[in-house]
């Protein structure tokens, strides 16, 4: 039981099991560089074939001026990361001015959005970042693609963002491949590898006296989510468990959820490691002590 119960905390997913993780880090000095840059780009200047389906890299935060927000880092430095950007999406302009070298706990704060801020933020718990202060609400989901996506779609994707409700929305596009390929999917219960060009978070947020309209900010998702069906994995359509999304169901509220119910959101989120995950909740809690909306049931069936 302890190797099945350490196969699902390597992934950090122990908590789809209902449970509570903590864990500490250690700060190395002689950590090797990270090459990181962050551009903005009008949307005209960027021709689609190049500025999204690419696996080598992925926009961010499309702007409603209709620009797109490039952002990349490499294990390595940064005149490697220029060489390789030239070669391989031109298009970009990308030069060495553009790029900053720094350490991996370092890159927490750029990638945080806590460039100006000394290491130590990191261990205050009551800091908030301005802009989760400004719009506390939101709502998420999540999509892996596997084929890239036609002009087509993506001209559907702007013209949604264009809408107004979709002033405070986000998509995320995260280039997976490389290394991630060659790990098995069964490895730890994380099973989303080899065969991916790149995961989508789908975010929108909104200020609190705005909640009066939440429910046409979580409608305008979920017409962009339906949209994306075609362009995206099937059978099932796959989903990041750190992106909880409970319009794909959720147990019942008396904490009895069947094996059935809890497939649909289970294999999304992890494939064939589901039944696994099933298995070591139900020898480790049985009576289903520790749970939330989408933790996994134990089964005796």
């Amino acid at each position: 039981m302890g190797e099945d119960l350490f196969w699902a905390i390597r992934a950090a997913v122990v908590e789809a099991l209902g449970f509570k993780q903590n864990a500490g880090t250690k700060r190395h000095s002689n950590s090797p560089p990270l090459a990181i840059y962050f551009i903005q780009i009008p949307r005209r200047n960027v021709p689609f074939d190049h500025g999204i389906n690419n696996e080598h890299h992925h926009p961010r935060r499309p702007a409603l001026n209709g620009g797109r927000h490039f952002q990349h880092h490499v294990l390595g430095r940064a005149n490697e990361l220029v060489s390789l950007m030239q070669n391989i999406f031109p298009e970009l302009g990308l030069t060495s001015k553009d790029c900053n070298e720094m350490s991996f706990v370092e890159s927490i704060l750029a990638l945080g959005l806590l460039p100006n801020q000394n290491l130590e933020i990191l261990l205050d718990r009551n800091y908030r970042v301005s802009f989760l202060v400004a719009t506390p609400s939101l709502k998420t989901k999540s999509d892996y693609v596997k084929k890239p996506i036609p002009e087509i779609g993506f001209q559907g994707i702007w013209s949604r963002l264009f809408e107004p409700e979709a002033r405070g929305a986000t998509l995320n596009f995260v280039a997976y491949g490389g290394k991630m390929d060659e790990i098995p999917e069964s490895a730890v219960a994380f099973p989303h590898r080899k065969g991916n060009l790149y995961k989508i978070s789908y975010k929108i947020r909104w200020r609190e006296e705005d909640n009066v309209n939440s429910e046409r900010y979580i409608a305008w998702m979920r017409r962009l989510y339906s949209y994306m069906k075609s362009f995206v994995s099937k059978s099932p359509r796959e989903a990041y468990v750190n992106y909880r999304d409970l319009d794909i169901g959720k147990n019942n509220e008396d904490g009895y959820t069947t094996y059935a119910q809890m497939s649909t959101w289970g294999r999304k989120y992890f494939k064939n490691n589901f039944d696994r995950l099933v298995k070591i909740k139900t020898k480790i809690d049985p009576e289903n002590f520790f749970r939330h909306e989408q933790s996994i049931s134990p089964y005796f069936g």
